[in-house]
């Protein structure tokens, strides 16, 4: 991440998914230029200088390939690889060492390049695979956003799915054809899945036979369908994604990273992050895809508490992190078809998936470039067919980490277009993002100072007069000569505030003053919500990833 010159292998963004409700292990990473956090998900990480290994580290202490981490049991052990540079515990060489909880391990100590690295045993994170999203074809656009209402009778039975011959059809494809059940006995309806689906979630909890109550909210993929007392609304909330941070804060131990930061992102529109080196940004980016929890505060989609019911909300997010992690060996369009099968529901036909493939690299460009080895690719290239990947779950909700870092200007204006087009269509978009070009083309900025202490929200074309400067690349030394509480505080009292955050606090207030007691408890969450059920069965998962490693290797 850039805030800490630090690329983290993050868990929305690995290689491997996490499978089940499997607890992450983390690193806290520390270096002159700050500091980040890594969930450890994969089986095995290199650390090290070079781009190519899972964590690397901008650090003339760390060498190129500096060491593994290689899961063992509920902990990793760590293999130093490096023989000129060492890695040094309670003050003495380490080469082969199974960490226990709070270890730090030190390299180039006492130098102005030192490095810690202080492990963090699996405890209450749980990390959700965000790439696992399902998507939908570009004809299903049309009906997104739109309310539908039906009556329901007092007695009979109504199927739910995809497919044309349901009773109620919800046109998207990570839905089954025949998705769920809806039975009506005397006015009370029970909801039942039908075989092995993406799920059906009530009030944010997953079930498989249910029966519902007025009010109830009942989410089958992006489609949320609500219960009055003889009717249902729904409808399909990917173009209609509000995302709303309220005082979220992080501590690690006594050190404040994030401090009570508010703000929100709005359908169409492209909101982005960001500060100077240790202002917490890859931290926030963490907290807002559900991967690590704040220490206080919410973060909301859609009115829900994101970490209360992660599950069902995950079909709305999609995240492209700053490493590519498509496999460079294979053709653009056959590392994508694995994507496609590895995420969409198995009765998702061939033509389905091809079709969904066509499309998407059809709206990046990449259709020419279909049959071109990944890794001959230009760095833009690669990049838009990392967003072609998230692209396929057609997320209403898109995170993206530094899209631009390393392009030449062409080709990172490029990507900023592509960006501005996903905002176009109405998807919400938070840019994690340092490119004062991408910057300028947000509509809104979330600027933080170190400490993750917010100095500026508002649009982009007016921080330059905040910040009396005549460059936006004059903002950054200009917030690290003070103090950044200083910077806070100017901001609390600025109109920007009154404008951007104070009607968020408001709001919030007379909803939380509307809830019941027990559900106040939830403000500070403590546990990240588990991952959500996957689309296909672990059998279907096996089979698609050793003939995705097959062709790998075969070419």
């Amino acid at each position: 991440m850039s805030d800490e010159k630090v690329d983290g292998a993050s868990g929305a963004g690995s290689r491997n998914s996490v499978s089940g409700r499997e607890r992450a292990a983390l690193l806290h990473i520390t270096t002159s230029q700050g500091e980040t956090v890594v969930p450890l998900i994969e089986d095995e990480l290199a650390i090290g200088r070079l781009a190519k290994n899972e964590v690397t580290i901008d650090s003339e202490a760390v060498d190129d390939v500096h060491a593994r981490l290689v899961r063992e049991g509920n902990s990793f052990r760590f293999h130093q690889l490096s023989e000129r540079l060492p890695t040094l515990l309670d003050g003495k060489p380490v080469d082969d060492y199974l960490l226990k909880p709070d270890d730090e391990l030190e390299i180039g100590a006492n130098t102005d390049h030192a490095v810690t690295l202080v492990y963090e045993s699996p405890r209450s994170i749980v990390i959700g695979d965000l790439r696992a999203t399902p998507g939908t074809s570009t004809e299903e656009a049309g009906a997104a956003g739109k309310v539908w209402r039906l009556d329901l009778p007092a007695n009979g039975t109504l199927i739910l799915g995809r497919s044309p011959d349901c009773d109620l059809i919800l046109p998207a494809l990570m839905v089954s054809r025949h998705h769920a059940r809806l039975d009506i006995v005397d006015g009370v309806p029970t909801m039942s899945e039908i075989g092995h689906t993406t799920g059906i979630y009530v009030n944010g909890k997953r079930h498989h036979h249910q029966e519902i109550a007025v009010g109830d909210i009942v989410r089958v993929g992006p489609f949320k369908i609500e219960f009055g007392d003889d009717t249902i609304e729904y409808k399909d909330d990917r173009q209609s994604v509000q995302l709303d941070a309220h005082h979220v804060s992080r501590m690690i131990g006594r050190k404040q990273i994030l401090d009570g930061i508010t703000f929100s992102a709005s359908p169409g529109e492209v909101l982005a992050i960001a500060g100077t080196s240790g202002a917490g940004k890859s931290t926030l980016l963490y907290a807002l895809t559900g991967i690590i929890p704040p220490t206080s505060g919410r973060i909301m989609v859609n009115g829900a508490d994101l970490y209360e019911r992660f599950d069902a909300l995950q079909p709305l997010l999609g995240y492209v992190p700053q490493k590519d992690i498509l496999p460079l060996t294979l053709p653009v369009e056959r590392a994508l078809h694995y994507v496609a099968r590895l995420r969409l529901p198995s009765d998702v036909s061939r033509e389905e998936l091809d079709e969904r493939v066509d499309d998407v690299m059809r709206s990046l460009d990449l259709h020419d470039r279909r049959d071109v080895i990944l890794g001959s690719l230009s760095g833009g290239q690669q990049k838009r067919a990392s967003i072609a990947a998230e692209l396929i779950g057609r997320p209403g909700l898109f995170f993206l980490d530094e899209p631009t870092s390393g392009l030449d200007p062409g080709l990172a204006r490029r990507v900023t277009q592509i960006i501005r087009g996903m905002a176009e269509e109405h998807s919400t978009v938070v840019v994690i993002s340092h490119d004062v070009e991408g910057i300028q083309a947000a509509d809104r900025l979330v600027l933080l100072a170190s400490g993750g202490k917010v100095a500026y929200i508002g649009p982009p074309e007016e921080a330059l007069e905040y910040f009396e400067v005549d460059d936006f690349a004059e903002v950054y030394p200009k917030i690290e000569a003070e103090d950044s509480e200083v910077w806070r505080e100017r901001f609390v009292e600025s109109e920007h505030y009154k404008t951007e955050v104070l009607p968020l606090l408001t709001h919030r207030e007379e909803e939380e003053s509307g809830e019941e007691a027990d559900d106040e408890e939830h403000d500070a969450p403590a546990v990240v919500v588990g991952r959500r059920q996957s689309t296909v069965s672990i059998g279907r998962q096996f089979s698609v990833s050793v003939q995705r490693y097959a062709e790998t290797m075969w070419r």
